[in-house]
């Protein structure tokens, strides 16, 4: 598709895709020293490190030379391809973490109701399902997936926790981790995280370098080798484990292959050697709630862990799998409520300990439950709180005679509000309390709200006079009694040192509670569990901000809700979780008061960013529209600058030339009025693109230059790239090869420096063309998929039509034909979907090409008058100088048809004698010479050879400039045959 220009948006941490050595390009070389090799990288001091594991953990010989090692970045595809492998398991299982020693049981078993532990009924058949999927994940060594999905409270989480429990009677090796979603906000691979927690037993207290250190010596014990500190860092930065201090993190900044895509592989890495070594079952709980990066990742598991026994178990609510569409065409178990049979087991087995069952009883709770696991139990609770049930030693006692004068609710909430009509009010005021606090909370918040309520507090109990805790004592005792009647349970482990913390037992409990009474009631008490979030996460607040926002909002104070929703909104939009920045800054809008236009102004910037990003731009216009309306209003003419330079942007990306253009000037005359001299700069170079856009090239590059030098005066690296990267586009127009590639390189070599990915794929894709068209076609394809997955790491919209239609051609190029197609449609599919018409033009060119080989000639010329028809609304002279040569190569090919040849070869020379005239008109040499040589080509065939070699020899005098060997080989080759003489 050519060169391609930059638009000024985002800088985000630097990538180093590939190192070009631009002089060798010039030179006549490849010009490509490594596109996957890395720089050395420094890493931390293995032998400092010090932590003792706890006692179930057994953790390898640390390397003979650990007190000192230093490791290159590894390309991880040799993970893929050189490890040795039989193809057999390693008879030595990992014992770091054994799911059968550190199984979650007492203090809080969920299968027990008033400490009777239950079976798991009418699931035989789904748990045979999971036994054979894990069977065949051994027996073929190659991973497998199962879905879950059932409503809440069927018995997801249970059919899970059996399939474990069960493990040791089938299989004689196996590792079993879980990690169950709980967060309503989830932080980006919050569940990987937790799955490798429980892997290495690393408590959800143990934060910052303890988490990272434990982390780091259970990987090195799997790997056992010197990439293990590499794996493990790589691995940290994907999920969250903070790095100690001292760790040399330089490759965040020096990676070749993108750092998710390594951190992924790391971890795929990871995960196969222990699989290997013990049979794996990687099991996810709640995904409904999960966020979209884990999901992602899980994908990425699946699909790459394809030589390792493994079996991924994941669990939703029927809407989950319409998140995860590709998942619901592998195996999926559809958990549904328990037959009539099923039904009376459960019943049985939960009241295993009455000495009889009134028919009654049975007859009631089917009626009531529906054959719904958790509702059933909901009952039996229920009327335990009644009394109809009493549990007692050694059995419990049934009243049936009462149950005629019980209304028993029909759904399973009624009998949840039920449940909660029966507490004391001592409970349901506590009860209150921890619902605000969340799911999850801890007796420190808890406590605090009671102090709330000083006046019943004796004076020498205050202020910590008086080691005495009167209060602290009735708390407890109250949390114990409501563990008792299985309303709430108490963790294992916190996620604050030194604090007990609890959860509800089912989140619909929560929710009833918080039913019960008007939100504004609780308003001072989210105030306060916001300021105790605040003080108590000090060293890890960032985990905490949604938590913190939501309860500053409940709360009532909405500003300050927006403060940490906006760190939310940053956070996503530096990693390039768009759609969660883009629900994080609206939300942010939703909370700030209608008058502060301080923030808004801002917000609606970069929302406005990241909406064109996506290539959403009727809304990111709407953004700008309003930050203009503000800037206007708070006489800013800074930000109206702003405003109009972003909407010129992206009406030039609509391929609304003038629109974009007009912007570009009103915004330029703001910047100017106040001698903002980045604005100006930005304009100069936005104002010449629009000018090669549409061929006019002597007046963009003086703009380019204009631009450069005051950008130079500045030191403002990034947009100095900006600038270089467009002059050498205009310079490889021009067939100035050398000129060009040192623009080039410049540009690469400042996007490095300051981490300018969004920068880099515009780079790598001009180094490609010029690869390309000199006939390095492997090397373009290799820069282009590179730029393209960094295009779609980072939501790119944008670039990406342009390397699919870039690779579409290439492969085209090379005869790959079906995968050539794939390509091509999916520029015009995104196209459709952004609205951006560029890239389409130079697809449907190569649609008709393909239409051609096919021998459909009336498709090929629908395809091509698309491409002409969007290159003359776009009033791009360069597109429709391609489209018309491509007209000429059709009508070219019907020469000797009986019924069309005069007419097409008449149709023929128009198309490629327009083709050229626009061409060299705007100064684009290299698709001049092709169209000279098709031209010349066609003339040949027709039997006018002096006209024909006139052609051809222009052609070879640009391929020559441009060092364009192969076509320049071809051409030569053309006119070495013509060897009659010529006649003037």
């Amino acid at each position: 598709f050519g060169p391609q220009s930059d638009t000024d948006k985002l800088v985000i941490g630097d990538d180093n895709v590939a190192r070009i050595n631009a002089e060798e390009l010039a030179r006549g070389g490849d010009g490509i020293v490594s596109v996957s090799d890395a720089p050395e990288l420094e890493m931390p001091d293995r032998g400092t490190t010090d932590v003792t594991p706890p006692p179930a953990m057994e953790v390898g010989p640390a390397p003979a030379d650990a007190a000192a090692t230093e490791l290159d970045v590894v390309d991880l595809e040799l993970y893929d391809d050189d490890e040795e492998d039989d193809g057999t398991l390693h008879s030595e299982p990992t014992l770091i973490f054994k799911d059968s020693e550190h199984q979650e049981e007492a203090p809080s078993d969920p299968w027990k109701i008033h400490g009777v532990q239950t079976e798991t009924v009418g699931r035989e058949r789904e748990l045979d399902q999971l036994r054979t999927a894990f069977k065949r994940a051994i027996e073929t060594n190659h991973v497998q997936l199962v879905n879950i999905v059932g409503e809440l409270g069927v018995g997801k989480s249970r059919l899970i926790s059996e399939f474990n429990r069960t493990l040791d009677a089938s299989f004689e090796r196996a590792n079993f981790l879980l990690a169950s979603e709980s967060s309503v906000e989830p932080a980006p691979f919050s569940i990987i995280q937790r799955l490798l927690r429980n892997r290495f037993y690393i408590l959800d207290v143990e934060k910052g370098e303890t988490a990272y250190k434990k982390f780091c010596d259970g990987v090195h014990y799997i790997l056992g080798s010197d990439d293990s500190v590499e794996v493990a860092n790589l691995i940290s930065y994907l999920v969250g484990f903070k790095f100690s201090e001292g760790v040399n993190t330089s490759f965040l900044t020096e990676d070749v292959r993108g750092l998710r895509e390594r951190a992924s592989k790391a971890l795929v890495h990871l995960l196969r050697t222990d699989a290997k070594k013990t049979p794996l079952i990687l099991a996810f709980d709640n995904l409904e709630e999960t966020d979209p990066e884990s999901l992602a990742l899980i994908d990425y598991l699946y699909t790459h862990l394809d030589d390792a026994p493994i079996l991924l178990i994941v669990t939703g609510q029927p809407e989950f799998l319409d998140r995860q569409r590709s998942w619901g065409r592998l195996e999926t178990l559809h958990l549904r409520t328990l037959d009539d049979a099923s039904s009376r087991r459960l019943l049985r087995d939960i009241l295993q300990l009455a000495r009889e069952i009134p028919d009654d009883l049975f007859e009631i709770i089917q009626k009531k439950s529906g054959g719904h696991p958790l509702a059933i139990e909901g009952i039996v609770r229920y009327l335990v709180d009644l009394k109809v049930i009493e549990p007692g030693e050694p059995h419990w006692t049934i009243k049936g005679d009462e149950l005629a004068n019980i209304d028993v609710p029909l759904t399973l909430k009624g009998v949840v509000s039920a449940r909660l009509e029966n507490q004391t009010a001592e409970e349901i005021a506590l009860l209150e309390k921890a619902a605000v606090i969340g799911n999850t909370f801890w007796f420190g918040a808890l406590l605090m709200l009671y102090r709330l309520e000083s006046e019943g507090w004796q004076e020498n109990e205050k202020y910590w006079k008086s080691s005495r805790a009167e209060h602290a004592t009735r708390v407890r005792v109250l949390l114990d009694g409501l563990i008792l009647k299985d309303i709430l349970k108490r963790s294992p482990d916190s996620s604050f040192a030194g604090e007990e913390e609890y959860a509800f037992k089912y989140a619909i409990e929560r929710e009833s509670i918080l039913e019960r009474s008007e939100p504004r009631a609780h308003e001072l008490k989210h105030r306060m569990v916001a300021n105790w979030l605040t003080i108590h996460g000090v060293n890890h607040i960032e985990e905490y901000h949604e938590p913190i926002a939501r309860h500053w909002e409940l709360g009532g104070r909405p500003e300050r809700a927006a403060e940490y929703v906006l760190k939310l909104a940053e956070s996503a939009k530096d990693r390039y979780a768009n759609k969660k920045a883009i629900k994080f800054y609206e939300r942010g809008l939703h909370l700030l008061s209608e008058d502060d236009y301080t923030q808004k102004l801002e917000i609606y910037h970069d929302l406005g960013n990241v909406l064109s990003l996506i290539a959403d731009y009727e809304k990111a216009l709407r953004c700008l529209n309003e930050m203009l309306r503000l800037a206007w209003i708070v006489g800013s003419r800074a930000k109206g600058g702003v405003a109009y330079n972003k909407m010129g942007r992206t009406y030039r990306e609509l391929g609304e030339y003038d629109v974009a253009l007009e912007k570009f000037q009103q915004s330029l005359a703001l910047f100017d009025s106040v001698n903002d001299v980045r604005g100006i700069a930005s304009n100069y170079d936005d104002i010449g693109r629009i000018c090669w856009l549409k061929g006019d090239v002597e007046k963009a590059l003086g703009f380019h230059r204009k631009s450069a030098k005051l950008r130079r005066e500045i030191g403002d690296k990034r947009s100095i790239a900006l600038s270089l990267n467009n002059i050498g586009n205009i310079y490889l127009d021009r067939g100035d090869i050398k000129h060009a590639v040192r623009c080039f390189k410049e540009a690469l070599e400042l996007r490095r420096e300051i981490g300018d990915k969004q920068g880099l794929t515009r780079s790598l894709n001009n180094l490609a063309v010029i690869f390309y068209e000199r006939g390095k076609t492997h090397q373009s394809v290799d820069l282009w998929r590179e730029a393209l997955r960094i295009a779609q790491e980072i939501g790119d919209k944008e670039v990406q039509g342009i390397l699919y239609a870039n690779i579409g051609e290439a492969l085209l190029t090379t005869e790959q034909l079906d995968e050539a197609r794939e390509h091509l449609l999916h520029v015009i599919e995104l196209g459709e979907e952004t609205g951006d018409r560029r890239p389409m033009s130079d697809a449907f060119i190569n649609l008709g090409r393909l239409a051609l080989l096919d021998g459909n000639l009336s498709k090929a010329t629908e395809m091509t008058r698309n491409a002409l028809a969007i290159a003359e609304y776009l009033g791009s002279k360069r597109l429709m100088g391609m489209a018309f040569k491509a007209l000429g190569d059709i009508h070219a090919n019907v020469l000797y048809d009986d019924d069309q040849g005069p007419a097409s070869e008449r149709d023929a020379d128009t198309f490629y004698t327009r083709s050229i005239d626009i061409l060299r008109e705007i100064s684009c040499e290299a698709e001049l010479g092709k169209s000279l040589l098709n031209f010349g080509h066609h003339l040949i065939e027709r039997g006018l050879m002096a006209k024909g070699r006139e052609q051809l020899e222009q052609a070879a005098e640009i391929f020559q400039r441009l060092e364009m060997r192969p076509i320049l080989e071809r051409t030569r080759g053309i006119i070495s045959e013509l060897r009659s003489p010529i006649s003037l």
